[in-house]
């Protein structure tokens, strides 16, 4: 079954932001033992938020990040479902190659994902 796609018309457009503003799987890449990194902030934020899905802290460094109901792996591949969205809370420098990540593994469902700002060094 094919998931609708932005572009598709009004109606499937609606039904494809679904997974990017109702997402029940969401994968944050850059998670964080730092309460100080985004992406830590973004994991304890959306679970005290009430979101109800399933939650990835995706880090290869980190064995367990401690953050109540969410699911720590070390890469994108080592999910084993489709993925409504994938935030990514890495440098500016490494968005390309994890967006290339997401669409090679055909995880991200319906290509939705946020980016957070971060620094970039020339």
């Amino acid at each position: 079954m094919r998931l609708p796609r932005l572009g598709d018309g009004p109606v499937q457009a609606r039904a494809g932001l679904e997974y990017m503003f109702r997402p029940s799987v969401i994968a944050v890449v850059g998670a964080s033992r730092d309460p100080a990194k985004w992406g830590r902030r973004i994991l304890e934020y959306t679970g005290r938020a009430g979101f109800s899905g399933t939650l990835y802290g995706v880090n290869p460094g980190v064995a367990d990040l401690n953050v109540p109901r969410v699911t720590t792996v070390a890469a994108l591949s080592d999910i084993g479902q489709p993925i409504d969205l994938a935030v990514l809370a890495r440098p500016a420098s490494t968005t390309a190659e994890l967006m290339d990540e997401c669409a090679a593994l055909a995880r991200v469902s319906n290509d939705h994902g946020l980016v957070t700002p971060g620094r970039s060094r020339v």
